[in-house]
């Protein structure tokens, strides 16, 4: 038996230090021979783990990039990843199609691959067996692994101790014939093999922990789930990576993946701001909305939205960046970017550029929005006036009822918000009713009356009754506290509060960056489908021409058109999947909308009542005197390359239709316009009319050579507020002649009171509709 043993402790020793962790006679692996081919439903990876043992794994990992290093989102791989056999022929298979990668263009592959070491299991084990925590060494990295074996086989020594004195106490218990000594020598004898028990139960958990330990460690070390800082496997590992890097391989992929073509669809940009005043003030929370149309044959993925401030926003709280998912071909997607005002915002306009990129480099073109914002405008709450009374005439005596009525006034230029006054009064003075008063809001120059009822008690002994009023709103400031007031005992009261004649009233006016056009636009439950609108708005003519300075931009353009448009959908009854808005628009997209409106007029059997409304820049051409409309990428001396009116009624008349209704807010007497004209839109030269067709008529916001100009307190040009204005008054029902007449009557007078010069708008009408026009309605 000892013989047999032996041999086998010999045979555990043996295998103990025998195993090694990598294998013999490799030197210097590395990946060679990366190439790629397109098979036209993968992209095929092939390389070489050249000077590699069939027998070795590697954790490999494949990254592709374009050759400026920007990594392309590859994420779908089969084949040869991962956990892959060394040797040569290794392919890899790149799911394009599942990443939607769409490319035509050289790349780079990018490979890396890292040894899986092979911890003899066997070994660590087997030295465990021998001697527990022997087996931890260069496994695991607490070097105290060792005092295991002394725990382990102290208590397996101590165990077989105790049982041996168990057996000699046992045989002295059944020997003795002392009585007095049995139950001492028998429980003796049950507890000294219990606790030997005990102690072999501990050895053997000992034994079974470091080798289940052993076990889990040696797994964590293969998956690398496991810091091991100090630990000899994963040193020898990091320090045989290998790295490589192909040469750049063409690859295309668009005959496969068809790429996405995102497109901003401006007729849902809208700022929402809490108070609709259309503009961002202190503690204002609003949203710009945008929707996107996918209009590619392929997925938009990644879409992520960054914003970059234009001007000096100080005070305007907003996301650098904003994810948006993705998009399926032909989807429109609708999204909105948050905004907030903080205390030192400004008053002006903040202006940003928005750039949607997307995660295979199919970016969207940028676009701009902008809005107005506004300082922090404080309120100013005071009492203005307080007066004690009762409710008979007489004196102020101990006992009876008397009120304080006071009266707290807004006298600032900001809306206050949360209100609340609080009576302090002294002991011995009874409140009838409350002591805290609370109010939600006070807008400017508003007033809220109290009356605060109180009596002193017999046992007051002071010859005054101090009542303080503390008053506080939201922001903690800009309440005028505390406010204290002393009724004298025996004092005459009056029966009858009067508010005192030094109340001076505030006339303030909140401020607000729209008018009253702006708001309350009256909404028509009937839709045409045979109405059509072309609405443009050409503002922004500086950032689209060197050379041309902000004086030339035509102020309020964009935001005629925008409220135009808003009229055509909600009051005149167009739909809006017919209505078409424009905003600094080029001359190329200009024309290709003209074109679409004159072959949606064809498709209407003439039935069609088209609305074409323009704001911005015309000119007239020096020699021949012809008018023209200019789009934002035109510029005066190149006027022939702009819209001519002519063509522009030529073309809207070439298929027949029931009404074609042309407003131009624009003057084409001039080909520019100095810092003295800031708020005109244009100069001086009379230009050509042009010759109308069919059922087509214009309503023009000048005549001759004179200038359309601005209504600047109202945020419109002046010819558009008053169009705009009748259009809510009327809510779209009234008739074409009424319509001209308001507009020539009303425009010439206020024109000279406003501006101060003269502004006559002018109807142009088709010879062929003679006097028919006049009882057109507008309402649909």
């Amino acid at each position: 038996m000892m013989r047999f043993f032996s041999i086998v402790f010999i045979l555990l020793f043996h295998f103990s230090f025998t195993g090694n962790c990598f294998a013999q006679g490799i030197k210097n692996p590395k990946i060679t021979n990366i190439n790629c081919v397109n098979d036209g439903k993968y992209a095929i990876i092939y390389y070489d783990l050249e000077n590699t043992n069939p027998s070795d794994e590697y954790f490999t990992n494949i990254e592709i990039t374009h050759q400026n290093g920007a990594k392309i989102n590859a994420k779908t791989f089969t084949g040869d990843i991962r956990v892959v056999k060394g040797g040569l022929q290794k392919k890899a298979y790149w799911d394009y199609k599942a990443d939607s990668i769409a490319i035509k263009k050289d790349i780079l592959i990018k490979i890396k691959s890292t040894p899986i070491p092979k911890i003899p299991l066997t070994k660590h084990l087997t030295r465990s067996v021998i001697y527990p925590g022997w087996g931890d060494f260069k496994l695991r990295d607490n070097k105290l692994f060792f005092g295991l074996g002394v725990f382990a086989y102290g208590c397996l020594a101590s165990s077989v101790a105790l049982n041996y004195a168990s057996y000699n106490t046992y045989n002295s218990y059944k020997s003795t014939t002392n009585l007095a000594e049995v139950n001492t020598l028998f429980n003796k004898s049950v507890s000294q093999k219990n606790l030997s028990y005990a102690l072999l139960g501990a050895a053997i958990a000992i034994w079974a922990a470091d080798l289940t330990g052993i076990i889990i460690k040696s797994h964590k070390l293969k998956n690398k789930t496991t810091p091991v800082k100090n630990n000899y496997y994963y040193k020898q590992v990091e320090q045989q990576t290998i790295f490589a890097s192909s040469d750049p391989v063409f690859l295309n992929t668009y005959e496969a993946v068809k790429a996405p073509k995102l497109e901003l669809q401006e007729v849902t940009l809208k700022f929402e701001d809490t108070d609709e005043n259309k503009c961002l003030n202190y503690k204002e929370k609003a949203k710009y909305k945008f929707g996107i149309k996918n209009l590619g044959e392929g997925v938009a993925i990644n879409l992520v939205a960054k914003i970059e401030a234009l001007t000096n926003t100080t005070g305007v709280v907003f996301p650098k960046e904003i994810a948006l998912g993705k998009l399926n071909p032909n989807e429109e997607g609708r999204f909105e970017i948050p905004f907030e005002g903080e205390e030192n915002i400004g008053t002006g306009e903040a202006e940003f550029r928005v750039t949607v990129k997307e995660a295979n480099l199919n970016d969207m073109k940028p676009f701009r929005i902008a809005f107005q914002t506004h300082t922090f405008i404080s309120p100013e709450i005071i009492i203005a006036d307080h007066q004690f009374t009762m409710e008979k005439a007489g004196k102020a005596e101990l006992g009876k009822d008397i009120s304080l009525k006071i009266i707290i006034q807004n006298v600032g230029q900001g809306i206050a918000k949360n209100i609340k006054a609080v009576f302090e009064i002294p002991p011995l003075v009874d409140y009838k009713n409350k002591l805290d008063f609370d109010k939600e809001e006070l807008q400017p120059n508003e007033r809220w009356e109290i009356s605060f009822p109180f009596s002193a008690k017999f046992t007051y002994k002071e010859l005054v009754i101090p009542v303080t009023v503390k008053l506080s709103e939201s922001y903690g400031k800009y309440a005028k506290t505390p406010n204290k007031f002393e009724l004298e005992i025996n004092q005459s009261l009056e029966t009858k509060f009067e508010v005192q004649a030094d109340i001076k009233k505030t006339n303030i006016e909140k401020a607000s960056f729209t008018s009253e056009v702006d708001k309350n636009i009256p909404e028509s439950k009937s839709k045409n489908q045979n109405r059509f609108a072309l609405i443009i708005g050409n503002e922004d003519y500086s950032s689209f021409q060197s050379g041309i300075d902000k004086e030339s931009n035509v102020e309020f353009a964009v935001y005629d058109a925008k409220i135009f448009k808003e009229y055509c959908v909600k009051t005149l009854g167009v739909p809006e999947r017919n209505t078409t808005l424009l905003t600094n628009a080029t001359v190329g997209k200009m024309n290709q909308e003209i074109e679409i409106l004159s072959r949606l007029i064809n498709t209407t059997d003439g039935k069609a009542e088209v609305f074409f409304y323009y704001a911005g820049h015309g000119f007239p051409d020096e020699n021949t005197k012809d008018a023209y409309i200019m789009p934002v990428d035109v510029s005066g001396a190149n006027v022939s390359n702009g819209i001519k009116l002519s063509d522009l009624y030529e073309r809207l008349s070439i298929y027949p239709a029931a009404k074609i209704t042309i407003f131009l807010d624009a003057c084409f007497s001039g080909a520019g316009r100095n810092k003295s004209l800031a708020e005109l839109r244009g100069v001086k030269i009379k230009p050509k009319s042009g010759v109308l067709k069919g059922n087509m008529l214009v309503f023009t916001s000048s005549s001759g050579n004179e200038s359309s100009a601005t209504y600047k307190d109202k945020f419109h040009g002046l010819f558009t507020y008053f169009l705009l204005k009748k259009l809510q008054e009327s809510n779209g029902d009234l008739t074409y002649k009424e319509l001209s007449e308001y507009l020539t009557k009303t425009i010439k007078q206020e024109s000279l009171l406003i501006n101060k010069r003269e502004q006559n708008p002018s109807v142009i009408i088709s010879p062929d509709l003679k006097n028919d026009w006049e009882n057109w309605n507008l309402k649909p």
